[in-house]
């Protein structure tokens, strides 16, 4: 004869939800946010090859959005990865 199984806690299961979700839009602003981190401070690259000059791989720096990217990709890979070791409890193990 099997046990029955005890129900899952509806708040705990509201609160995985309610952080799988930012933590998902946190890790996905940041990727989409990375691009931009990484630029010329003057504008327009390769509008202003002339002024540049031909390579401008030296002139290329940390750009403003450098600060905030890899923050929001940390911590929403930490979300992820903590919420992913407890989801277990709500499949029961699988």
């Amino acid at each position: 004869m099997s046990s029955p199984q005890t129900p899952k806690s509806e708040t705990s299961q509201q609160l995985f939800w309610l952080l799988l979700i930012p933590a998902g839009l946190l890790l996905g602003f940041g990727i989409i946010i990375l691009p931009w981190s990484f630029g010329w401070e003057g504008g327009c690259l390769n509008c202003d090859f002339e002024g540049i000059g031909y390579s401008a791989l030296d002139n290329l720096g940390p750009l403003p959005a450098f600060n905030l990217a890899p923050g929001l990709i940390t911590l929403g890979v930490l979300l992820l990865v903590i919420l992913n070791s407890q989801a277990w409890k709500y499949t029961d193990g699988y």
